[in-house]
């Protein structure tokens, strides 16, 4: 080709995208002229529908198990669960389908919980029950519901019209102070792991460490992570999963901060200068929070959104998300509901189905950009999950983390009692745990449960 066809050819392909470049310009003025036409209820719909919600905190998976003991044959998540039993009389239960479905849920973070009455005992076969019991319903479920991991596969769920569902593990006495367990929650699809819940373990101090009532804080471990705790956040970001700090004590916070090389999010979490509650966030962990491309999910709990004793409102849940955002950005919230592990809800805020009103009341207050709204929604949630995956493959040749708790810590959280804990999976017929006793310490003090 000579140099003058060559020449016109590259002028009719840059004329091209021009107008190209143009018309979609057009459109976009169109598309959003329209948009801000709309009713705001409408309008946050038109958001959700274009941005879908991501919720980062639902407990569904542990009333299941209190409630029906994981029989399955008893939860028709297709029903609706606030007119069906026991579920109608159960204050903490908030979700069905429909229900999800009515507030433009697109993904949703199913969490897998022990309780911490079970550290050292039986809490890695009851973690496992609650991975297996959230599998076994998204699979029943299967044409509202897509198990995913990675971005890619949340965005293929998305045009598929599944609600995009990930796998978190809370708190980390699930692993019993073993990386192999933490190894193994990741095989079976577990993308994000709060460290902490209420308890404290062997390597992480829980938040109320850093209770205001001072009479009520725990004798503090280590008033942060150990060495342990260390090697569990290298291990994660070597895997690819979410650190959560929700419920982790202000000094595990700035401990796992400064080794983590992945972003860390706060699943359902609240401002603290407006609850001072142990599991929200204060203002010198927000600047870190910003510095550190964090996240900070807001808690739809009442306790953790207005700490005068009064119901809150979905106002008063605006204002943290608004603090938040100003203290922070507005690439650093997101929503983290707490749903069906509530006991006293928002008034507003009452289940998953009320999130469009969330926006709406946002759109009305004329403080928010719709590109915001979509960095609300879920956006910046996958920006963290995004991140993650890049340290990930910048750590693809590294060796899986070899390290052990030391005994002597262990030994502090171990009870040489019964092997099981009170929440073990009980048969409703009988008061005899069906589960076998997995774990057999041994007699002689002078060992520790690995015989190590």
């Amino acid at each position: 080709m000579d140099t003058y066809k060559r020449n016109r050819l590259m002028a009719l392909i840059l004329g091209t995208m021009v107008i190209l470049t143009v018309l979609m310009g057009i459109i976009a003025i169109i598309y959003y002229i329209h948009e801000d036409s709309l009713p705001p209820i409408e309008r946050a719909k038109f958001i959700l529908e274009r941005s879908p919600l991501i919720d980062g905190h639902n407990n569904l998976a542990y009333n299941i198990r209190r409630m029906v003991f994981n029989d399955l044959r008893k939860v028709d998540l297709k029903a609706n669960l606030s007119q069906t039993e026991p579920w109608k009389s159960l204050n903490t239960s908030q979700t069905d389908i429909q229900r999800l479905k009515d507030g433009h849920v697109g993904g949703q973070v199913w969490v897998a919980r022990a309780d911490c009455e079970s550290q050292y005992k039986d809490a890695v076969p009851i973690t496992l029950e609650q991975i297996d019991v959230i599998k076994r319903f998204l699979d029943s479920n299967s044409d509202d519901f897509q198990l995913v991991t990675t971005v890619e596969e949340f965005e293929k769920a998305r045009d598929d019209g599944k609600i995009a569902s990930f796998i978190a593990v809370e708190g980390g006495h699930s692993i019993q102070s073993s990386l192999s367990v933490l190894r193994q929650y990741y095989d079976l699809g577990v993308r994000i792991f709060t460290l902490a819940h209420t308890c404290s373990t062997p390597w992480i101090d829980y938040s109320r460490a850093d209770h205001s009532n001072k009479s009520l804080r725990i004798v503090s471990y280590s008033h942060g992570i150990s060495h342990f705790g260390e090697d569990v956040v290298r291990e994660m970001n070597r895997l690819g999963m979410i650190i959560d700090m929700t419920h982790s004590s202000i000094g595990a916070v700035v401990d796992v901060m400064a080794v983590s090389k992945s972003p860390i999010i706060f699943s359902h979490s609240a401002a603290r200068t407006l609850c001072d509650t142990d599991t929200n966030v204060g203002d010198a962990i927000l600047k870190t929070v910003r510095q550190k491309d964090a996240l900070v999910m807001v808690s739809f709990d009442s306790n953790q959104i207005k700490c005068d004793g009064t119901d809150a409102t979905i106002h008063d849940v605006i204002k943290h998300i608004e603090y938040i955002k100003n203290r922070a950005t507005v690439n650093n919230i997101g929503i983290g509901s707490n749903f069906d592990g509530i006991e006293k809800t928002v008034r507003g805020l009452e289940d998953p189905s009320k999130f469009p009103d969330l926006f709406a009341l946002l759109v009305e207050s004329g403080k928010w950009h719709s590109f915001e709204l979509e960095q609300l929604a879920g956006k910046n949630f996958l920006r963290v999950l995004e991140e993650v995956e890049k340290v990930k493959e910048d750590l693809k040749n590294e060796e899986p983390v070899q390290a052990f708790q030391k005994r002597s810590e262990i030994r502090k959280y171990w009870d040489r009692g019964n092997c099981t804990s009170p929440s073990s999976f009980v048969d409703p017929s009988s008061s005899i745990p069906t589960l076998p006793t997995l774990y057999t310490y041994p007699q002689n003090e002078n060992k520790d449960p690995f015989g190590r």
